[in-house]
């Protein structure tokens, strides 16, 4: 699981040393990415999403590679983009590859007809050159693009709209002041996450880091150049459709297959990615300019907004100012949670700002303090991960049991099936090693759901197209002795069935 965040940083440094940028703002930039909390916590939770990620900086190294060599030496880079391309779809993770994908498209107009302006005819023959790479890393997935295309098709997702229930997965807007703390609305890992919306923890992560969020701004307002307003305007862009907007609900209402049935929260790796450079351009401007004043008025303008962020939730009670209306907010215990979750963020905006204006008074020392700021960023992430991730040996998640050994020994290709207070929870046999008929899939097939509803006895009419097979719930009396569940058994091939103790009766009985 820790490969995305080691790739994505090594990736992100050779983009950005190919963009001239020093070893220490290139450092900084890649750990900015590579171990962002969007990568690692989705690295988590969702382990293979990453995977179809972290080849994004790779593909735009290779790009710039091939736009600034010499023919003879160019064909390689087009075979890496050939065999990034391949790896992202191999990821599995086809959401974030069309991401990607979108963000490489607009990147290649910027370079082409923005930044560099080149004549049409070069122009049309580089792109065609750098089309043909990335078809050629599609056609190296087709064994697995086709399946997929075929599964999605046939699952009941590709069939139902989810809007409204996507409506609900958006951040409210003052999700951004995670942007500030990442655990300004609390954390999962100490039970007091009270964020309104159904987006879980690591469905709205926003936070890049303190120090990379003071660099990326002072990039933004103080670096004047085109690159710098793409990357600040893609960033806003793509953040803004994952907030409750108009605009995001107009887009999820449009029938665009895999994104208007998937949660578009799942962009915000863009918005990391972007942040990230921008806080290495900002750095590289930083160690270039001498006596540079401006960089102080990033720092008094952070120092503000936390300012004013303190004043708003203290205010709450104190001045019977509106905190965050409705909902969970209103809770004196939040308001804590919020104030203390802030105490970390302000000590390291604190501590990155005495040693910028220490550089500023030892010029010839401002690289060791860059390195410093670097490796103050880097346990900001650590102590962010030593929090959200916890370990626990795994006999503690999935026990041992006399019944599981078993049915793992005995049961061979075939189903086991738990009724009664025998049943168990989706996909938790699978750690058993044990083949179970029921479980959750994003693309569960739409003819498998309909055969289990229907052969319940259900009025088909009324099945409810969802991610879940199962073959339903109930007593074991009620299972057993219905002669349509107990057909239903058979035919998904189960062999075996447990059940409580207390059921004894009906099992010997049927």
């Amino acid at each position: 699981r820790i490969t995305p965040a080691i790739l994505g940083a090594l990736f992100t440094f050779l983009y950005l040393k190919g963009l001239k940028l020093s070893s220490v703002a290139s450092i900084f930039g890649a750990v900015t990415f590579g171990f962002s909390p969007f990568i690692l916590t989705w690295g988590e939770e969702v382990v293979m999403s990453p995977h179809s990620i972290i080849w994004l900086p790779l593909i735009l190294f290779s790009i710039e590679k091939y736009l600034v060599l010499p023919w003879k030496d160019r064909y390689k880079y087009l075979a890496l983009i050939a065999v990034s391309t391949a790896f992202s779809f191999l990821g599995g993770y086809m959401q974030t590859t069309i991401y990607m994908f979108v963000f490489i498209a607009f990147y290649l107009w910027f370079k082409f007809f923005v930044e560099q302006k080149v004549r049409i005819k070069r122009a049309i023959f580089d792109l065609s050159a750098l089309v043909f790479s990335f078809v050629l890393g599609a056609l190296l997935t087709a064994f697995q693009l086709l399946i997929s295309a075929e599964l999605f098709f046939n699952a009941a997702r590709s069939q139902i709209s989810l809007k409204e229930t996507l409506f609900e997965f958006l951040v409210p807007v003052w999700g951004v002041l995670t942007y500030l703390a990442p655990d300004f609305f609390g954390s999962p890992a100490t039970h007091n996450y009270f964020r309104p919306g159904v987006a879980q923890y690591y469905e709205g992560i926003m936070f890049v880091g303190v120090a990379a969020l003071m660099f990326a701004f002072f990039a933004i307002f103080y670096l004047k150049n085109r690159f710098v307003t793409f990357l600040s305007v893609f960033a806003l862009i793509s953040l803004s459709t994952t907030l409750d907007l108009p605009t995001s609900r107009f887009l999820l209402s449009v029938p665009i297959p895999f994104l208007s049935t998937s949660i578009a929260n799942r962009i915000l790796f863009l918005p990391a990615f972007c942040l990230a450079v921008l806080a290495a351009l900002g750095m590289q401007k930083w160690l270039d300019s001498e006596k540079d004043r401006n960089i102080f008025k990033i720092i008094f303008g952070f120092l503000a907004i936390y300012f004013v962020v303190v004043f708003l939730i203290l205010g709450y009670k104190i001045f019977e100012l509106p905190y965050f209306v409705g909902g969970k907010f209103d809770s004196a215990q939040n308001i804590m949670v919020s104030l203390r979750n802030l105490v970390l963020p302000i000590v390291v905006f604190l501590a990155t700002s005495v040693l910028i204006v220490f550089s500023s008074f030892f010029e010839k020392y401002k690289k060791t303090i860059a390195l410093l700021i670097v490796f103050g960023a880097m346990l900001h992430i650590f102590l962010f991960c030593q929090k959200y991730f916890s370990f626990v040996d795994r006999k503690y998640v999935f026990p041992q049991s006399k019944v599981f050994d078993y049915v793992s020994q005995n049961a061979g290709i075939y189903r086991v099936w738990g009724v009664g207070e025998g049943y168990i929870e989706n996909n938790f046999a699978s750690q058993y090693g044990i083949y179970w008929p029921e479980g959750y899939d994003s693309l569960n097939n739409k003819s498998y759901g309909e055969f289990t509803y229907a052969m319940q006895g259900n009025n088909l009419q009324e099945f409810i197209f969802r991610a879940d097979a199962g073959l339903g719930m109930g007593k074991a009396i009620e299972v057993l002795e219905n002669p349509s569940r107990r057909r239903l058994i058979d035919m998904v091939g189960v062999k075996y069935v447990i059940g409580a103790t207390d059921d004894d009766e009906v099992f010997e009985k049927n």
